[in-house]
């Protein structure tokens, strides 16, 4: 059973291989996808279904992505004194009746994605 598993994902490797050529091809055509398919015989659902894959197999490939979030910047007329202190996980978020909802739900998204 594992020379099996390992046969399809070599099998599979091969086949990504095989499809990004075929999408460096079609780039380099200047074709449409459509266009392109049609002229080499593929179908348009598997052109996308092999591109889906390869964009999935190069996110698995970079690992966790993080990104910096800076503050947007609020003229607040003075000091900010924190009127709530919300911790999720090792984040902790402090706000007053001055910040945004918006700004307080990405943060809260940020920090949930985060743990």
């Amino acid at each position: 059973m594992e020379t099996r598993l390992t046969t399809r994902a070599a099998t599979r490797e091969i086949r990504l291989l095989q499809w990004q050529e075929i999408f460096h091809d079609r780039k380099e055509s200047g074709l449409t996808v459509k266009d392109y398919c049609q002229s080499h015989g593929i179908t348009k659902d598997s052109y996308y279904y092999w591109q889906k894959v390869a964009r999935e197999a190069v996110i698995a490939a970079s690992g966790p992505v993080f990104a910096e979030l800076k503050p947007e910047k609020y003229d607040q007329g003075g000091e900010f004194t924190p009127e709530l202190t919300i911790r999720i996980g090792t984040a902790v978020i402090s706000v007053n009746r001055d910040t945004p909802e918006g700004l307080l739900q990405r943060a809260i998204r940020a920090a949930k994605h985060a743990e």
